[in-house]
């Protein structure tokens, strides 16, 4: 990230060519969380505002349509269920784009109402970042979590997708493993909570930062060479909707 100069930015608004596979667009760079990596305190010194206004998301949604784009990520560093009016966000966008595939990524603490779960409909694919299995394991990184909150918003949203109905929206379990929630004993209970919440994937993630929390045990264990399937994310195990599409295995942007 830096800062650029009026004649830059007037430069390469008319020379660049829009990707038309994906794009993210950060609706918010509000979050409850404070994680320990995140580099959302640097982000808001940047932003001019905390949440994107409606007419800009019209202005994205027109860029959408405008260039035929397939895949939009819906979330960068801040939390996208913390933008008050997320729902209307969703809504313009689907309602003129009913064929792009719409991902979110959430930490779940505050998809907690009917109107965030209708809104959450809207996507197909949301991947919910839970990275442990009680406040204990989730707090080393994600401070501010609540794994009960969390991971009852997670079950609460595949059971209102099965009342609406819905069977183009998949749901994800995003575990990151750190070396302090990634112990055998652990991950199989993850696995066993995933079955029970009704989760269609949940997937393993091995990380680099912060240093000092690196998984070794996922680099040198073999459990973790028979856990799953190996992906670009590092292992999934599909609980269900095992064909899903091409955009839930590889992201577009």
């Amino acid at each position: 990230m830096r800062v650029t100069t009026p004649n830059e930015a007037r430069h390469r608004a008319e020379t660049w060519q829009m990707f038309t596979e994906g794009i993210m667009v950060e609706n918010t760079v509000a979050c409850p969380y404070r994680c320990t990596a995140c580099y959302r305190t640097i982000a808001i010194e940047s932003r001019r505002a905390t949440h994107i206004t409606l007419d800009d998301i019209r202005k994205v949604t027109t860029i959408i349509h405008k260039y035929g784009i397939k895949h939009l990520s819906f979330f960068n560093l801040g939390e996208t269920f913390a933008a008050p009016d997320v729902g209307d966000q969703l809504y313009i966008i689907r309602e003129s784009n009913p064929n792009l595939s719409i991902s979110i990524s959430t930490n779940g603490l505050l998809l907690n109402t009917v109107k965030k779960r209708d809104a959450a409909m809207l996507a197909n694919y949301i991947k919910f970042s839970i990275d442990g299995i009680d406040d204990h394991t989730m707090n080393k990184y994600q401070r501010g979590a609540s794994f009960s909150k969390a991971y009852d918003n997670m079950k609460q949203l595949v059971e209102h997708r099965r009342q609406r109905g819905i069977t183009t929206l998949i749901i994800e379990w995003k575990y990151v493993l750190f070396n302090w929630n990634d112990h055998e004993r652990m991950i199989l209970q993850a696995v066993e909570l995933a079955r029970n919440a009704g989760v269609d994937i949940i997937s393993f993630w091995p990380t680099m930062s912060p240093f000092y929390g690196i998984s070794w045990r996922y680099y040198l264990k073999t459990f973790y060479k028979t856990l799953g399937e190996p992906t670009w994310k590092g292992r999934e195990i599909r609980l269900g909707q095992p064909n899903a599409p091409a955009y839930a295995d590889k992201p577009r942007c």
